[in-house]
């Protein structure tokens, strides 16, 4: 029972925090396993150092935000926090 207690409440205090997440465009190279799978023809192989835009999800940590003075942009548009 007090298992069960333990976990609720850790549950709710996660939940209570919540995470803050962040699409961001970056760049990057190909892998060797992504060459591979290349047709013959392709841009990259040809330029193994030619750069391909991506996007990715990623975990942001930040203060609670009543310390934070530019909130939206840093939520909405991805700029670092002012403290």
């Amino acid at each position: 029972m007090r298992e069960e207690v333990s976990k609720v409440s850790m549950i709710m205090s996660i939940k209570r925090l919540g995470t803050y997440i962040q699409r961001k465009r970056i760049y990057t190279k190909y892998s060797d396993i992504e060459l591979s799978k290349l047709s013959p023809k392709h841009n990259a192989r040809k330029n193994p150092e030619m750069l391909v835009e991506r996007w990715v999800i990623d975990e942001i940590k930040l203060p609670p935000l009543f310390k934070v003075q530019n909130r939206v942009d840093v939520i909405i548009f991805g700029k670092d926090p002012i403290y």
